[in-house]
């Protein structure tokens, strides 16, 4: 009996990584042998088994969705870029048109609240002057104050902290409001050798949260404290 001649370039141990690596160097393989694409079929999720040409088109159609999804995702952040760089820039316009330094600590207060849409703001400076806090409770607080001996060890690390505050810091950071405070963020302030803090508080527990980056409230500490410097100079 004749003997059937061996297929050029296919061997009797061929094995799917061959397979897979010859598709791999040979990608118009199927344009050559469109027929085969008909008589492929694949195992679906969802459904009896399908064409390779099918399965073609799912996966790319899966692929589509999740680029799509990404860029949403990507143009939705970029939109939030530049409305927190709109408040930035609000906020320094705000700084420059203030008179003294109480009406600069005001409008960081009323930036806060209405640029950045804060459900609570507090701001203070912390001082040895005992007259001072007397008279502006609102704006100082003495450095040997209970109240603030609870979170001083948060301000002089001078990073932003956004979550992770007791009920009893954030009693200590906002005086007068904070029955309905469920989540907040403390901002240090620094300038030259006085120290400070801004206090932000939500109504929701994850309107402050210890995964949110930071990097916007270390600006507007920089920027907030540069402008308190000019007044204490």
């Amino acid at each position: 009996m004749k003997q059937q001649p061996e297929a050029k370039g296919i061997t009797a141990d061929l094995d799917e990584q061959t397979v897979a690596e010859y598709l791999d160097q040979h990608p118009d393989f199927f344009d050559r042998h469109a027929g085969l694409l008909s008589k492929l079929e694949l195992s679906h999720d969802t459904g009896p088994a399908i064409s390779l040409i099918e399965r073609q088109v799912f996966v790319l159609r899966d692929k589509n969705m999740r680029l799509e999804n990404k860029l949403v995702e990507l143009v939705s952040l970029a939109r939030e870029n530049e409305q927190l760089s709109r408040n930035i820039l609000q906020l320094v316009v705000n700084l420059l048109l203030s008179d003294d330094l109480e009406s600069l600590l005001s409008a960081v207060v009323d930036a806060m609240r209405h640029e950045f849409q804060v459900d609570y703001a507090s701001v203070h400076l912390v001082t040895d002057d005992t007259k001072l806090c007397e008279q502006m409770p609102q704006w100082y607080i003495h450095k040997d104050d209970l109240r603030y001996q609870s979170i001083s060890s948060i301000v002089e690390a001078y990073k932003p902290l956004c979550g992770r505050l007791s009920q009893q810091q954030i009693a200590c950071i906002f005086t007068q409001e904070h029955e309905d405070i469920q989540s907040a963020a403390l901002i240090p302030l620094v300038s030259g050798a006085n120290i400070g803090f801004i206090g932000l508080g939500g109504q929701h527990p994850d309107r402050f949260n210890p995964g949110m980056a930071t990097s916007f409230l270390s600006q507007i500490s920089e920027l907030v404290s540069a402008a308190i410097a000019t007044y204490q100079n």
